[in-house]
């Protein structure tokens, strides 16, 4: 599991708990390539969304691009 709520909160507000002073996506994106690239993770889910608290979707959004990140590396 990934949490969101890992993230600074103005990268994901959609969270249960939002951040002051949490990953920036461009270190979380690197922190689970890293993850990915031990070969031992068989599932990846992303927790801690709720819609009803997400600005513009700005976490679904990022949640999503780290998702596709996953899929467009683990095809090569």
């Amino acid at each position: 599991s990934f949490c969101m709520d890992v993230f600074d909160a103005p990268y994901a507000p959609g969270v249960s708990a939002p951040t002051i002073m949490g990953l920036d996506p461009k270190k979380g994106k690197r922190i689970l390539r890293s993850l990915m690239n031990t070969e031992k993770v068989v599932c990846v889910d992303f927790a801690e969304v709720n819609p009803q608290y997400d600005i513009d979707s700005r976490t679904a959004k990022l949640a999503g691009c780290l998702a596709y990140d996953i899929m467009l590396n683990k095809s090569k």
